[in-house]
């Protein structure tokens, strides 16, 4: 069975590494991630932001209210930040 965060971490690797995916995921996070197969829950959203450092940040907004199981299962175990992965003078945080 593929780790989750794995898949993700790799998904956003290619994403460093095309332009085109880059684009289109800074363009629509939310579509891009499901586009590449990922499950995300009704009501979620992401956004994608490039920082100053040239580092992306991905945060994943919940919709007002109470949260569900679903939702809260993840994000089990607090936020996730990725600083591994690189591109030419890029990474995730």
């Amino acid at each position: 069975m593929t780790d989750p965060m794995k898949a993700f971490q790799d998904f956003l690797s290619k994403c460093a590494a095309s332009p085109e995916l880059k684009q289109q995921f800074m363009h629509d996070p939310t579509a891009t991630i499901k586009a590449a197969g990922f499950e995300i829950a009704e009501g979620v959203q992401f956004k994608a932001t490039e920082l100053e450092t040239g580092q992306l940040k991905v945060e994943a907004i919940t919709p007002a209210g109470d949260l569900t199981d679903e939702m809260l299962e993840g994000v089990a175990g607090g936020n996730f930040f990725i600083n591994d992965l690189h591109s030419p003078g890029k990474n995730f945080v």
